[in-house]
């Protein structure tokens, strides 16, 4: 984004230099992908993966009407080029013989991809409820739209296909000397009129979700690595539903080595999960990565249920190979996000933390000290167990009688 002088407020001005010192920490070793200056060094079979999860990718009339949309991840773009893939949820049809729509009915042209494309990201789930907000033409379109931007930039998509009786099969993404299978669903659309073109697997119906289950054990064993992304679950929950938790766990047990999930526009905990020697990752719900839905908060009610639309996480995981085989998952870094609107009206992804340290005028310097707390405290319940608590947030910077919550979550001590 080329920032115009006089236009810069003192808010950004602060926020940018701090940015700029948090990334020169997290970029001074990175080998820069072959989008950046210099190529990684040459792909070595025993090495491991460096890959990168993000949620929601929006488009709220905020979004698409402020260009360049390069602006939106220009603050985390030098995070996401040290990861090998980068994966995301496009949240809408892509249809340039359309106009840009938000909700109800969401669609983007090519050039919103393309600014996420060229921010690093290079695979992504198109199974979501959204993706038929304009029936099988819209994903017919889209289909064509993220075949060409495939053809032109390299990037892999899953959860639509052509025709309906097209078989539902994942993705083969080769990188590194590793195999992986790459497969996206999604447990409903907003209106049931896909014709058959999209991965949906409704995994609340016991009939569908055993013969998927059963199709994973017999795909999975050709993969080093099996990535899932499920877009499922219920709206603004901090917790996974009974069903949710059981199902991803019985993916796990049929192979996938990976579950990343989206949907409920929050984060929810993630949780490693140990067969043995081998550490498997669920991500319950990676939250909107961007949207507008916090474009017109108040600083000064940051406890406010809605402000958990903006924040999110980059979720960065690194795959090893598992002593009798497969993947293992070596660690989980969580970098916390958040939708921020700068002075040019733009809804940006800067780093949570960040902006909490940044000398920011007030209310917003409160806001975001608040915000980092309130986060990272729902992510440090990493692990998960039938027993519910609640999850209280910080105690409120203001003096105003709202209220704190309780939010609940399913957490152990």
């Amino acid at each position: 984004m080329t920032l115009k002088k006089g236009r810069l407020r003192f808010l950004d001005a602060m926020a940018l230099a701090a940015i700029g010192a948090t990334l020169l920490l997290y970029a001074s070793n990175a080998a820069r992908d072959p989008k950046g200056a210099a190529a990684r060094p040459a792909a070595d079979p025993s090495r491991s993966l460096l890959i990168s999860f993000v949620g929601d990718i929006m488009a709220h009339p905020i979004n698409y009407s402020k260009r360049p949309y390069s602006a939106i991840y220009e603050a985390v773009s030098p995070l996401l080029r040290e990861a090998d893939l980068n994966f995301a949820n496009i949240e809408t049809t892509v249809d340039d013989d359309l106009p840009f729509a938000g909700w109800p009915r969401f669609n983007v042209h090519s050039s919103y991809v393309e600014a996420a494309i060229e921010a690093g990201f290079d695979v992504f789930s198109v199974a979501n409820n959204h993706i038929s907000d304009y029936g099988a033409p819209g994903i017919r379109r889209t289909l064509d739209a993220l075949s060409e931007l495939s053809a032109d930039d390299g990037i892999v998509f899953s959860g639509i296909r052509a025709e309906a009786t097209d078989p539902i099969v994942p993705v083969t993404i080769r990188k590194n000397g590793w195999t992986i299978g790459y497969l996206a669903i999604t447990e409903f659309l907003n209106e049931n009129h896909g014709d058959g073109l999209v991965n949906l697997i409704d995994y609340r119906d016991p009939k569908t979700r055993k013969r998927f289950i059963d199709y994973l054990r017999e795909v999975t064993p050709a993969y080093d690595l099996f990535i899932l992304s499920v877009h499922g679950g219920i709206q603004y929950d901090l917790a996974p539903e009974p069903a949710k938790e059981a199902f991803f766990r019985e993916a796990l047990g049929a192979g996938v080595d990976i579950v990343w999930s989206q949907h409920p526009h929050v984060l929810e905990p993630w949780e490693i999960v140990r067969t043995g020697a081998t550490r498997k990752l669920i991500m319950y719900s990676a939250g909107n990565f961007i949207s507008g839905q916090t474009s017109e908060i108040d600083p000064k009610k940051p406890w406010l249920p809605r402000t958990l639309t903006g924040d999110s996480a980059i979720f960065r995981v690194r795959v090893a190979r598992a002593p009798e085989g497969g993947a293992t998952v070596a660690s989980v870094d969580s970098i916390l996000v958040t939708n921020y609107k700068n002075s040019d009206g733009e809804m940006v992804v800067r780093p949570l933390a960040t902006l909490a340290r940044a000398r920011l005028p007030p209310p917003w310097g409160a806001y975001y000290r608040y915000r980092y707390r309130a986060m990272r405290s729902l992510l440090a319940r990493t692990a998960l167990s039938p027993v519910q608590r609640e999850f209280l947030v910080p105690t409120p910077p203001a003096k105003e009688p709202e209220p704190r919550g309780p939010f609940v979550i399913y957490t152990t001590d």
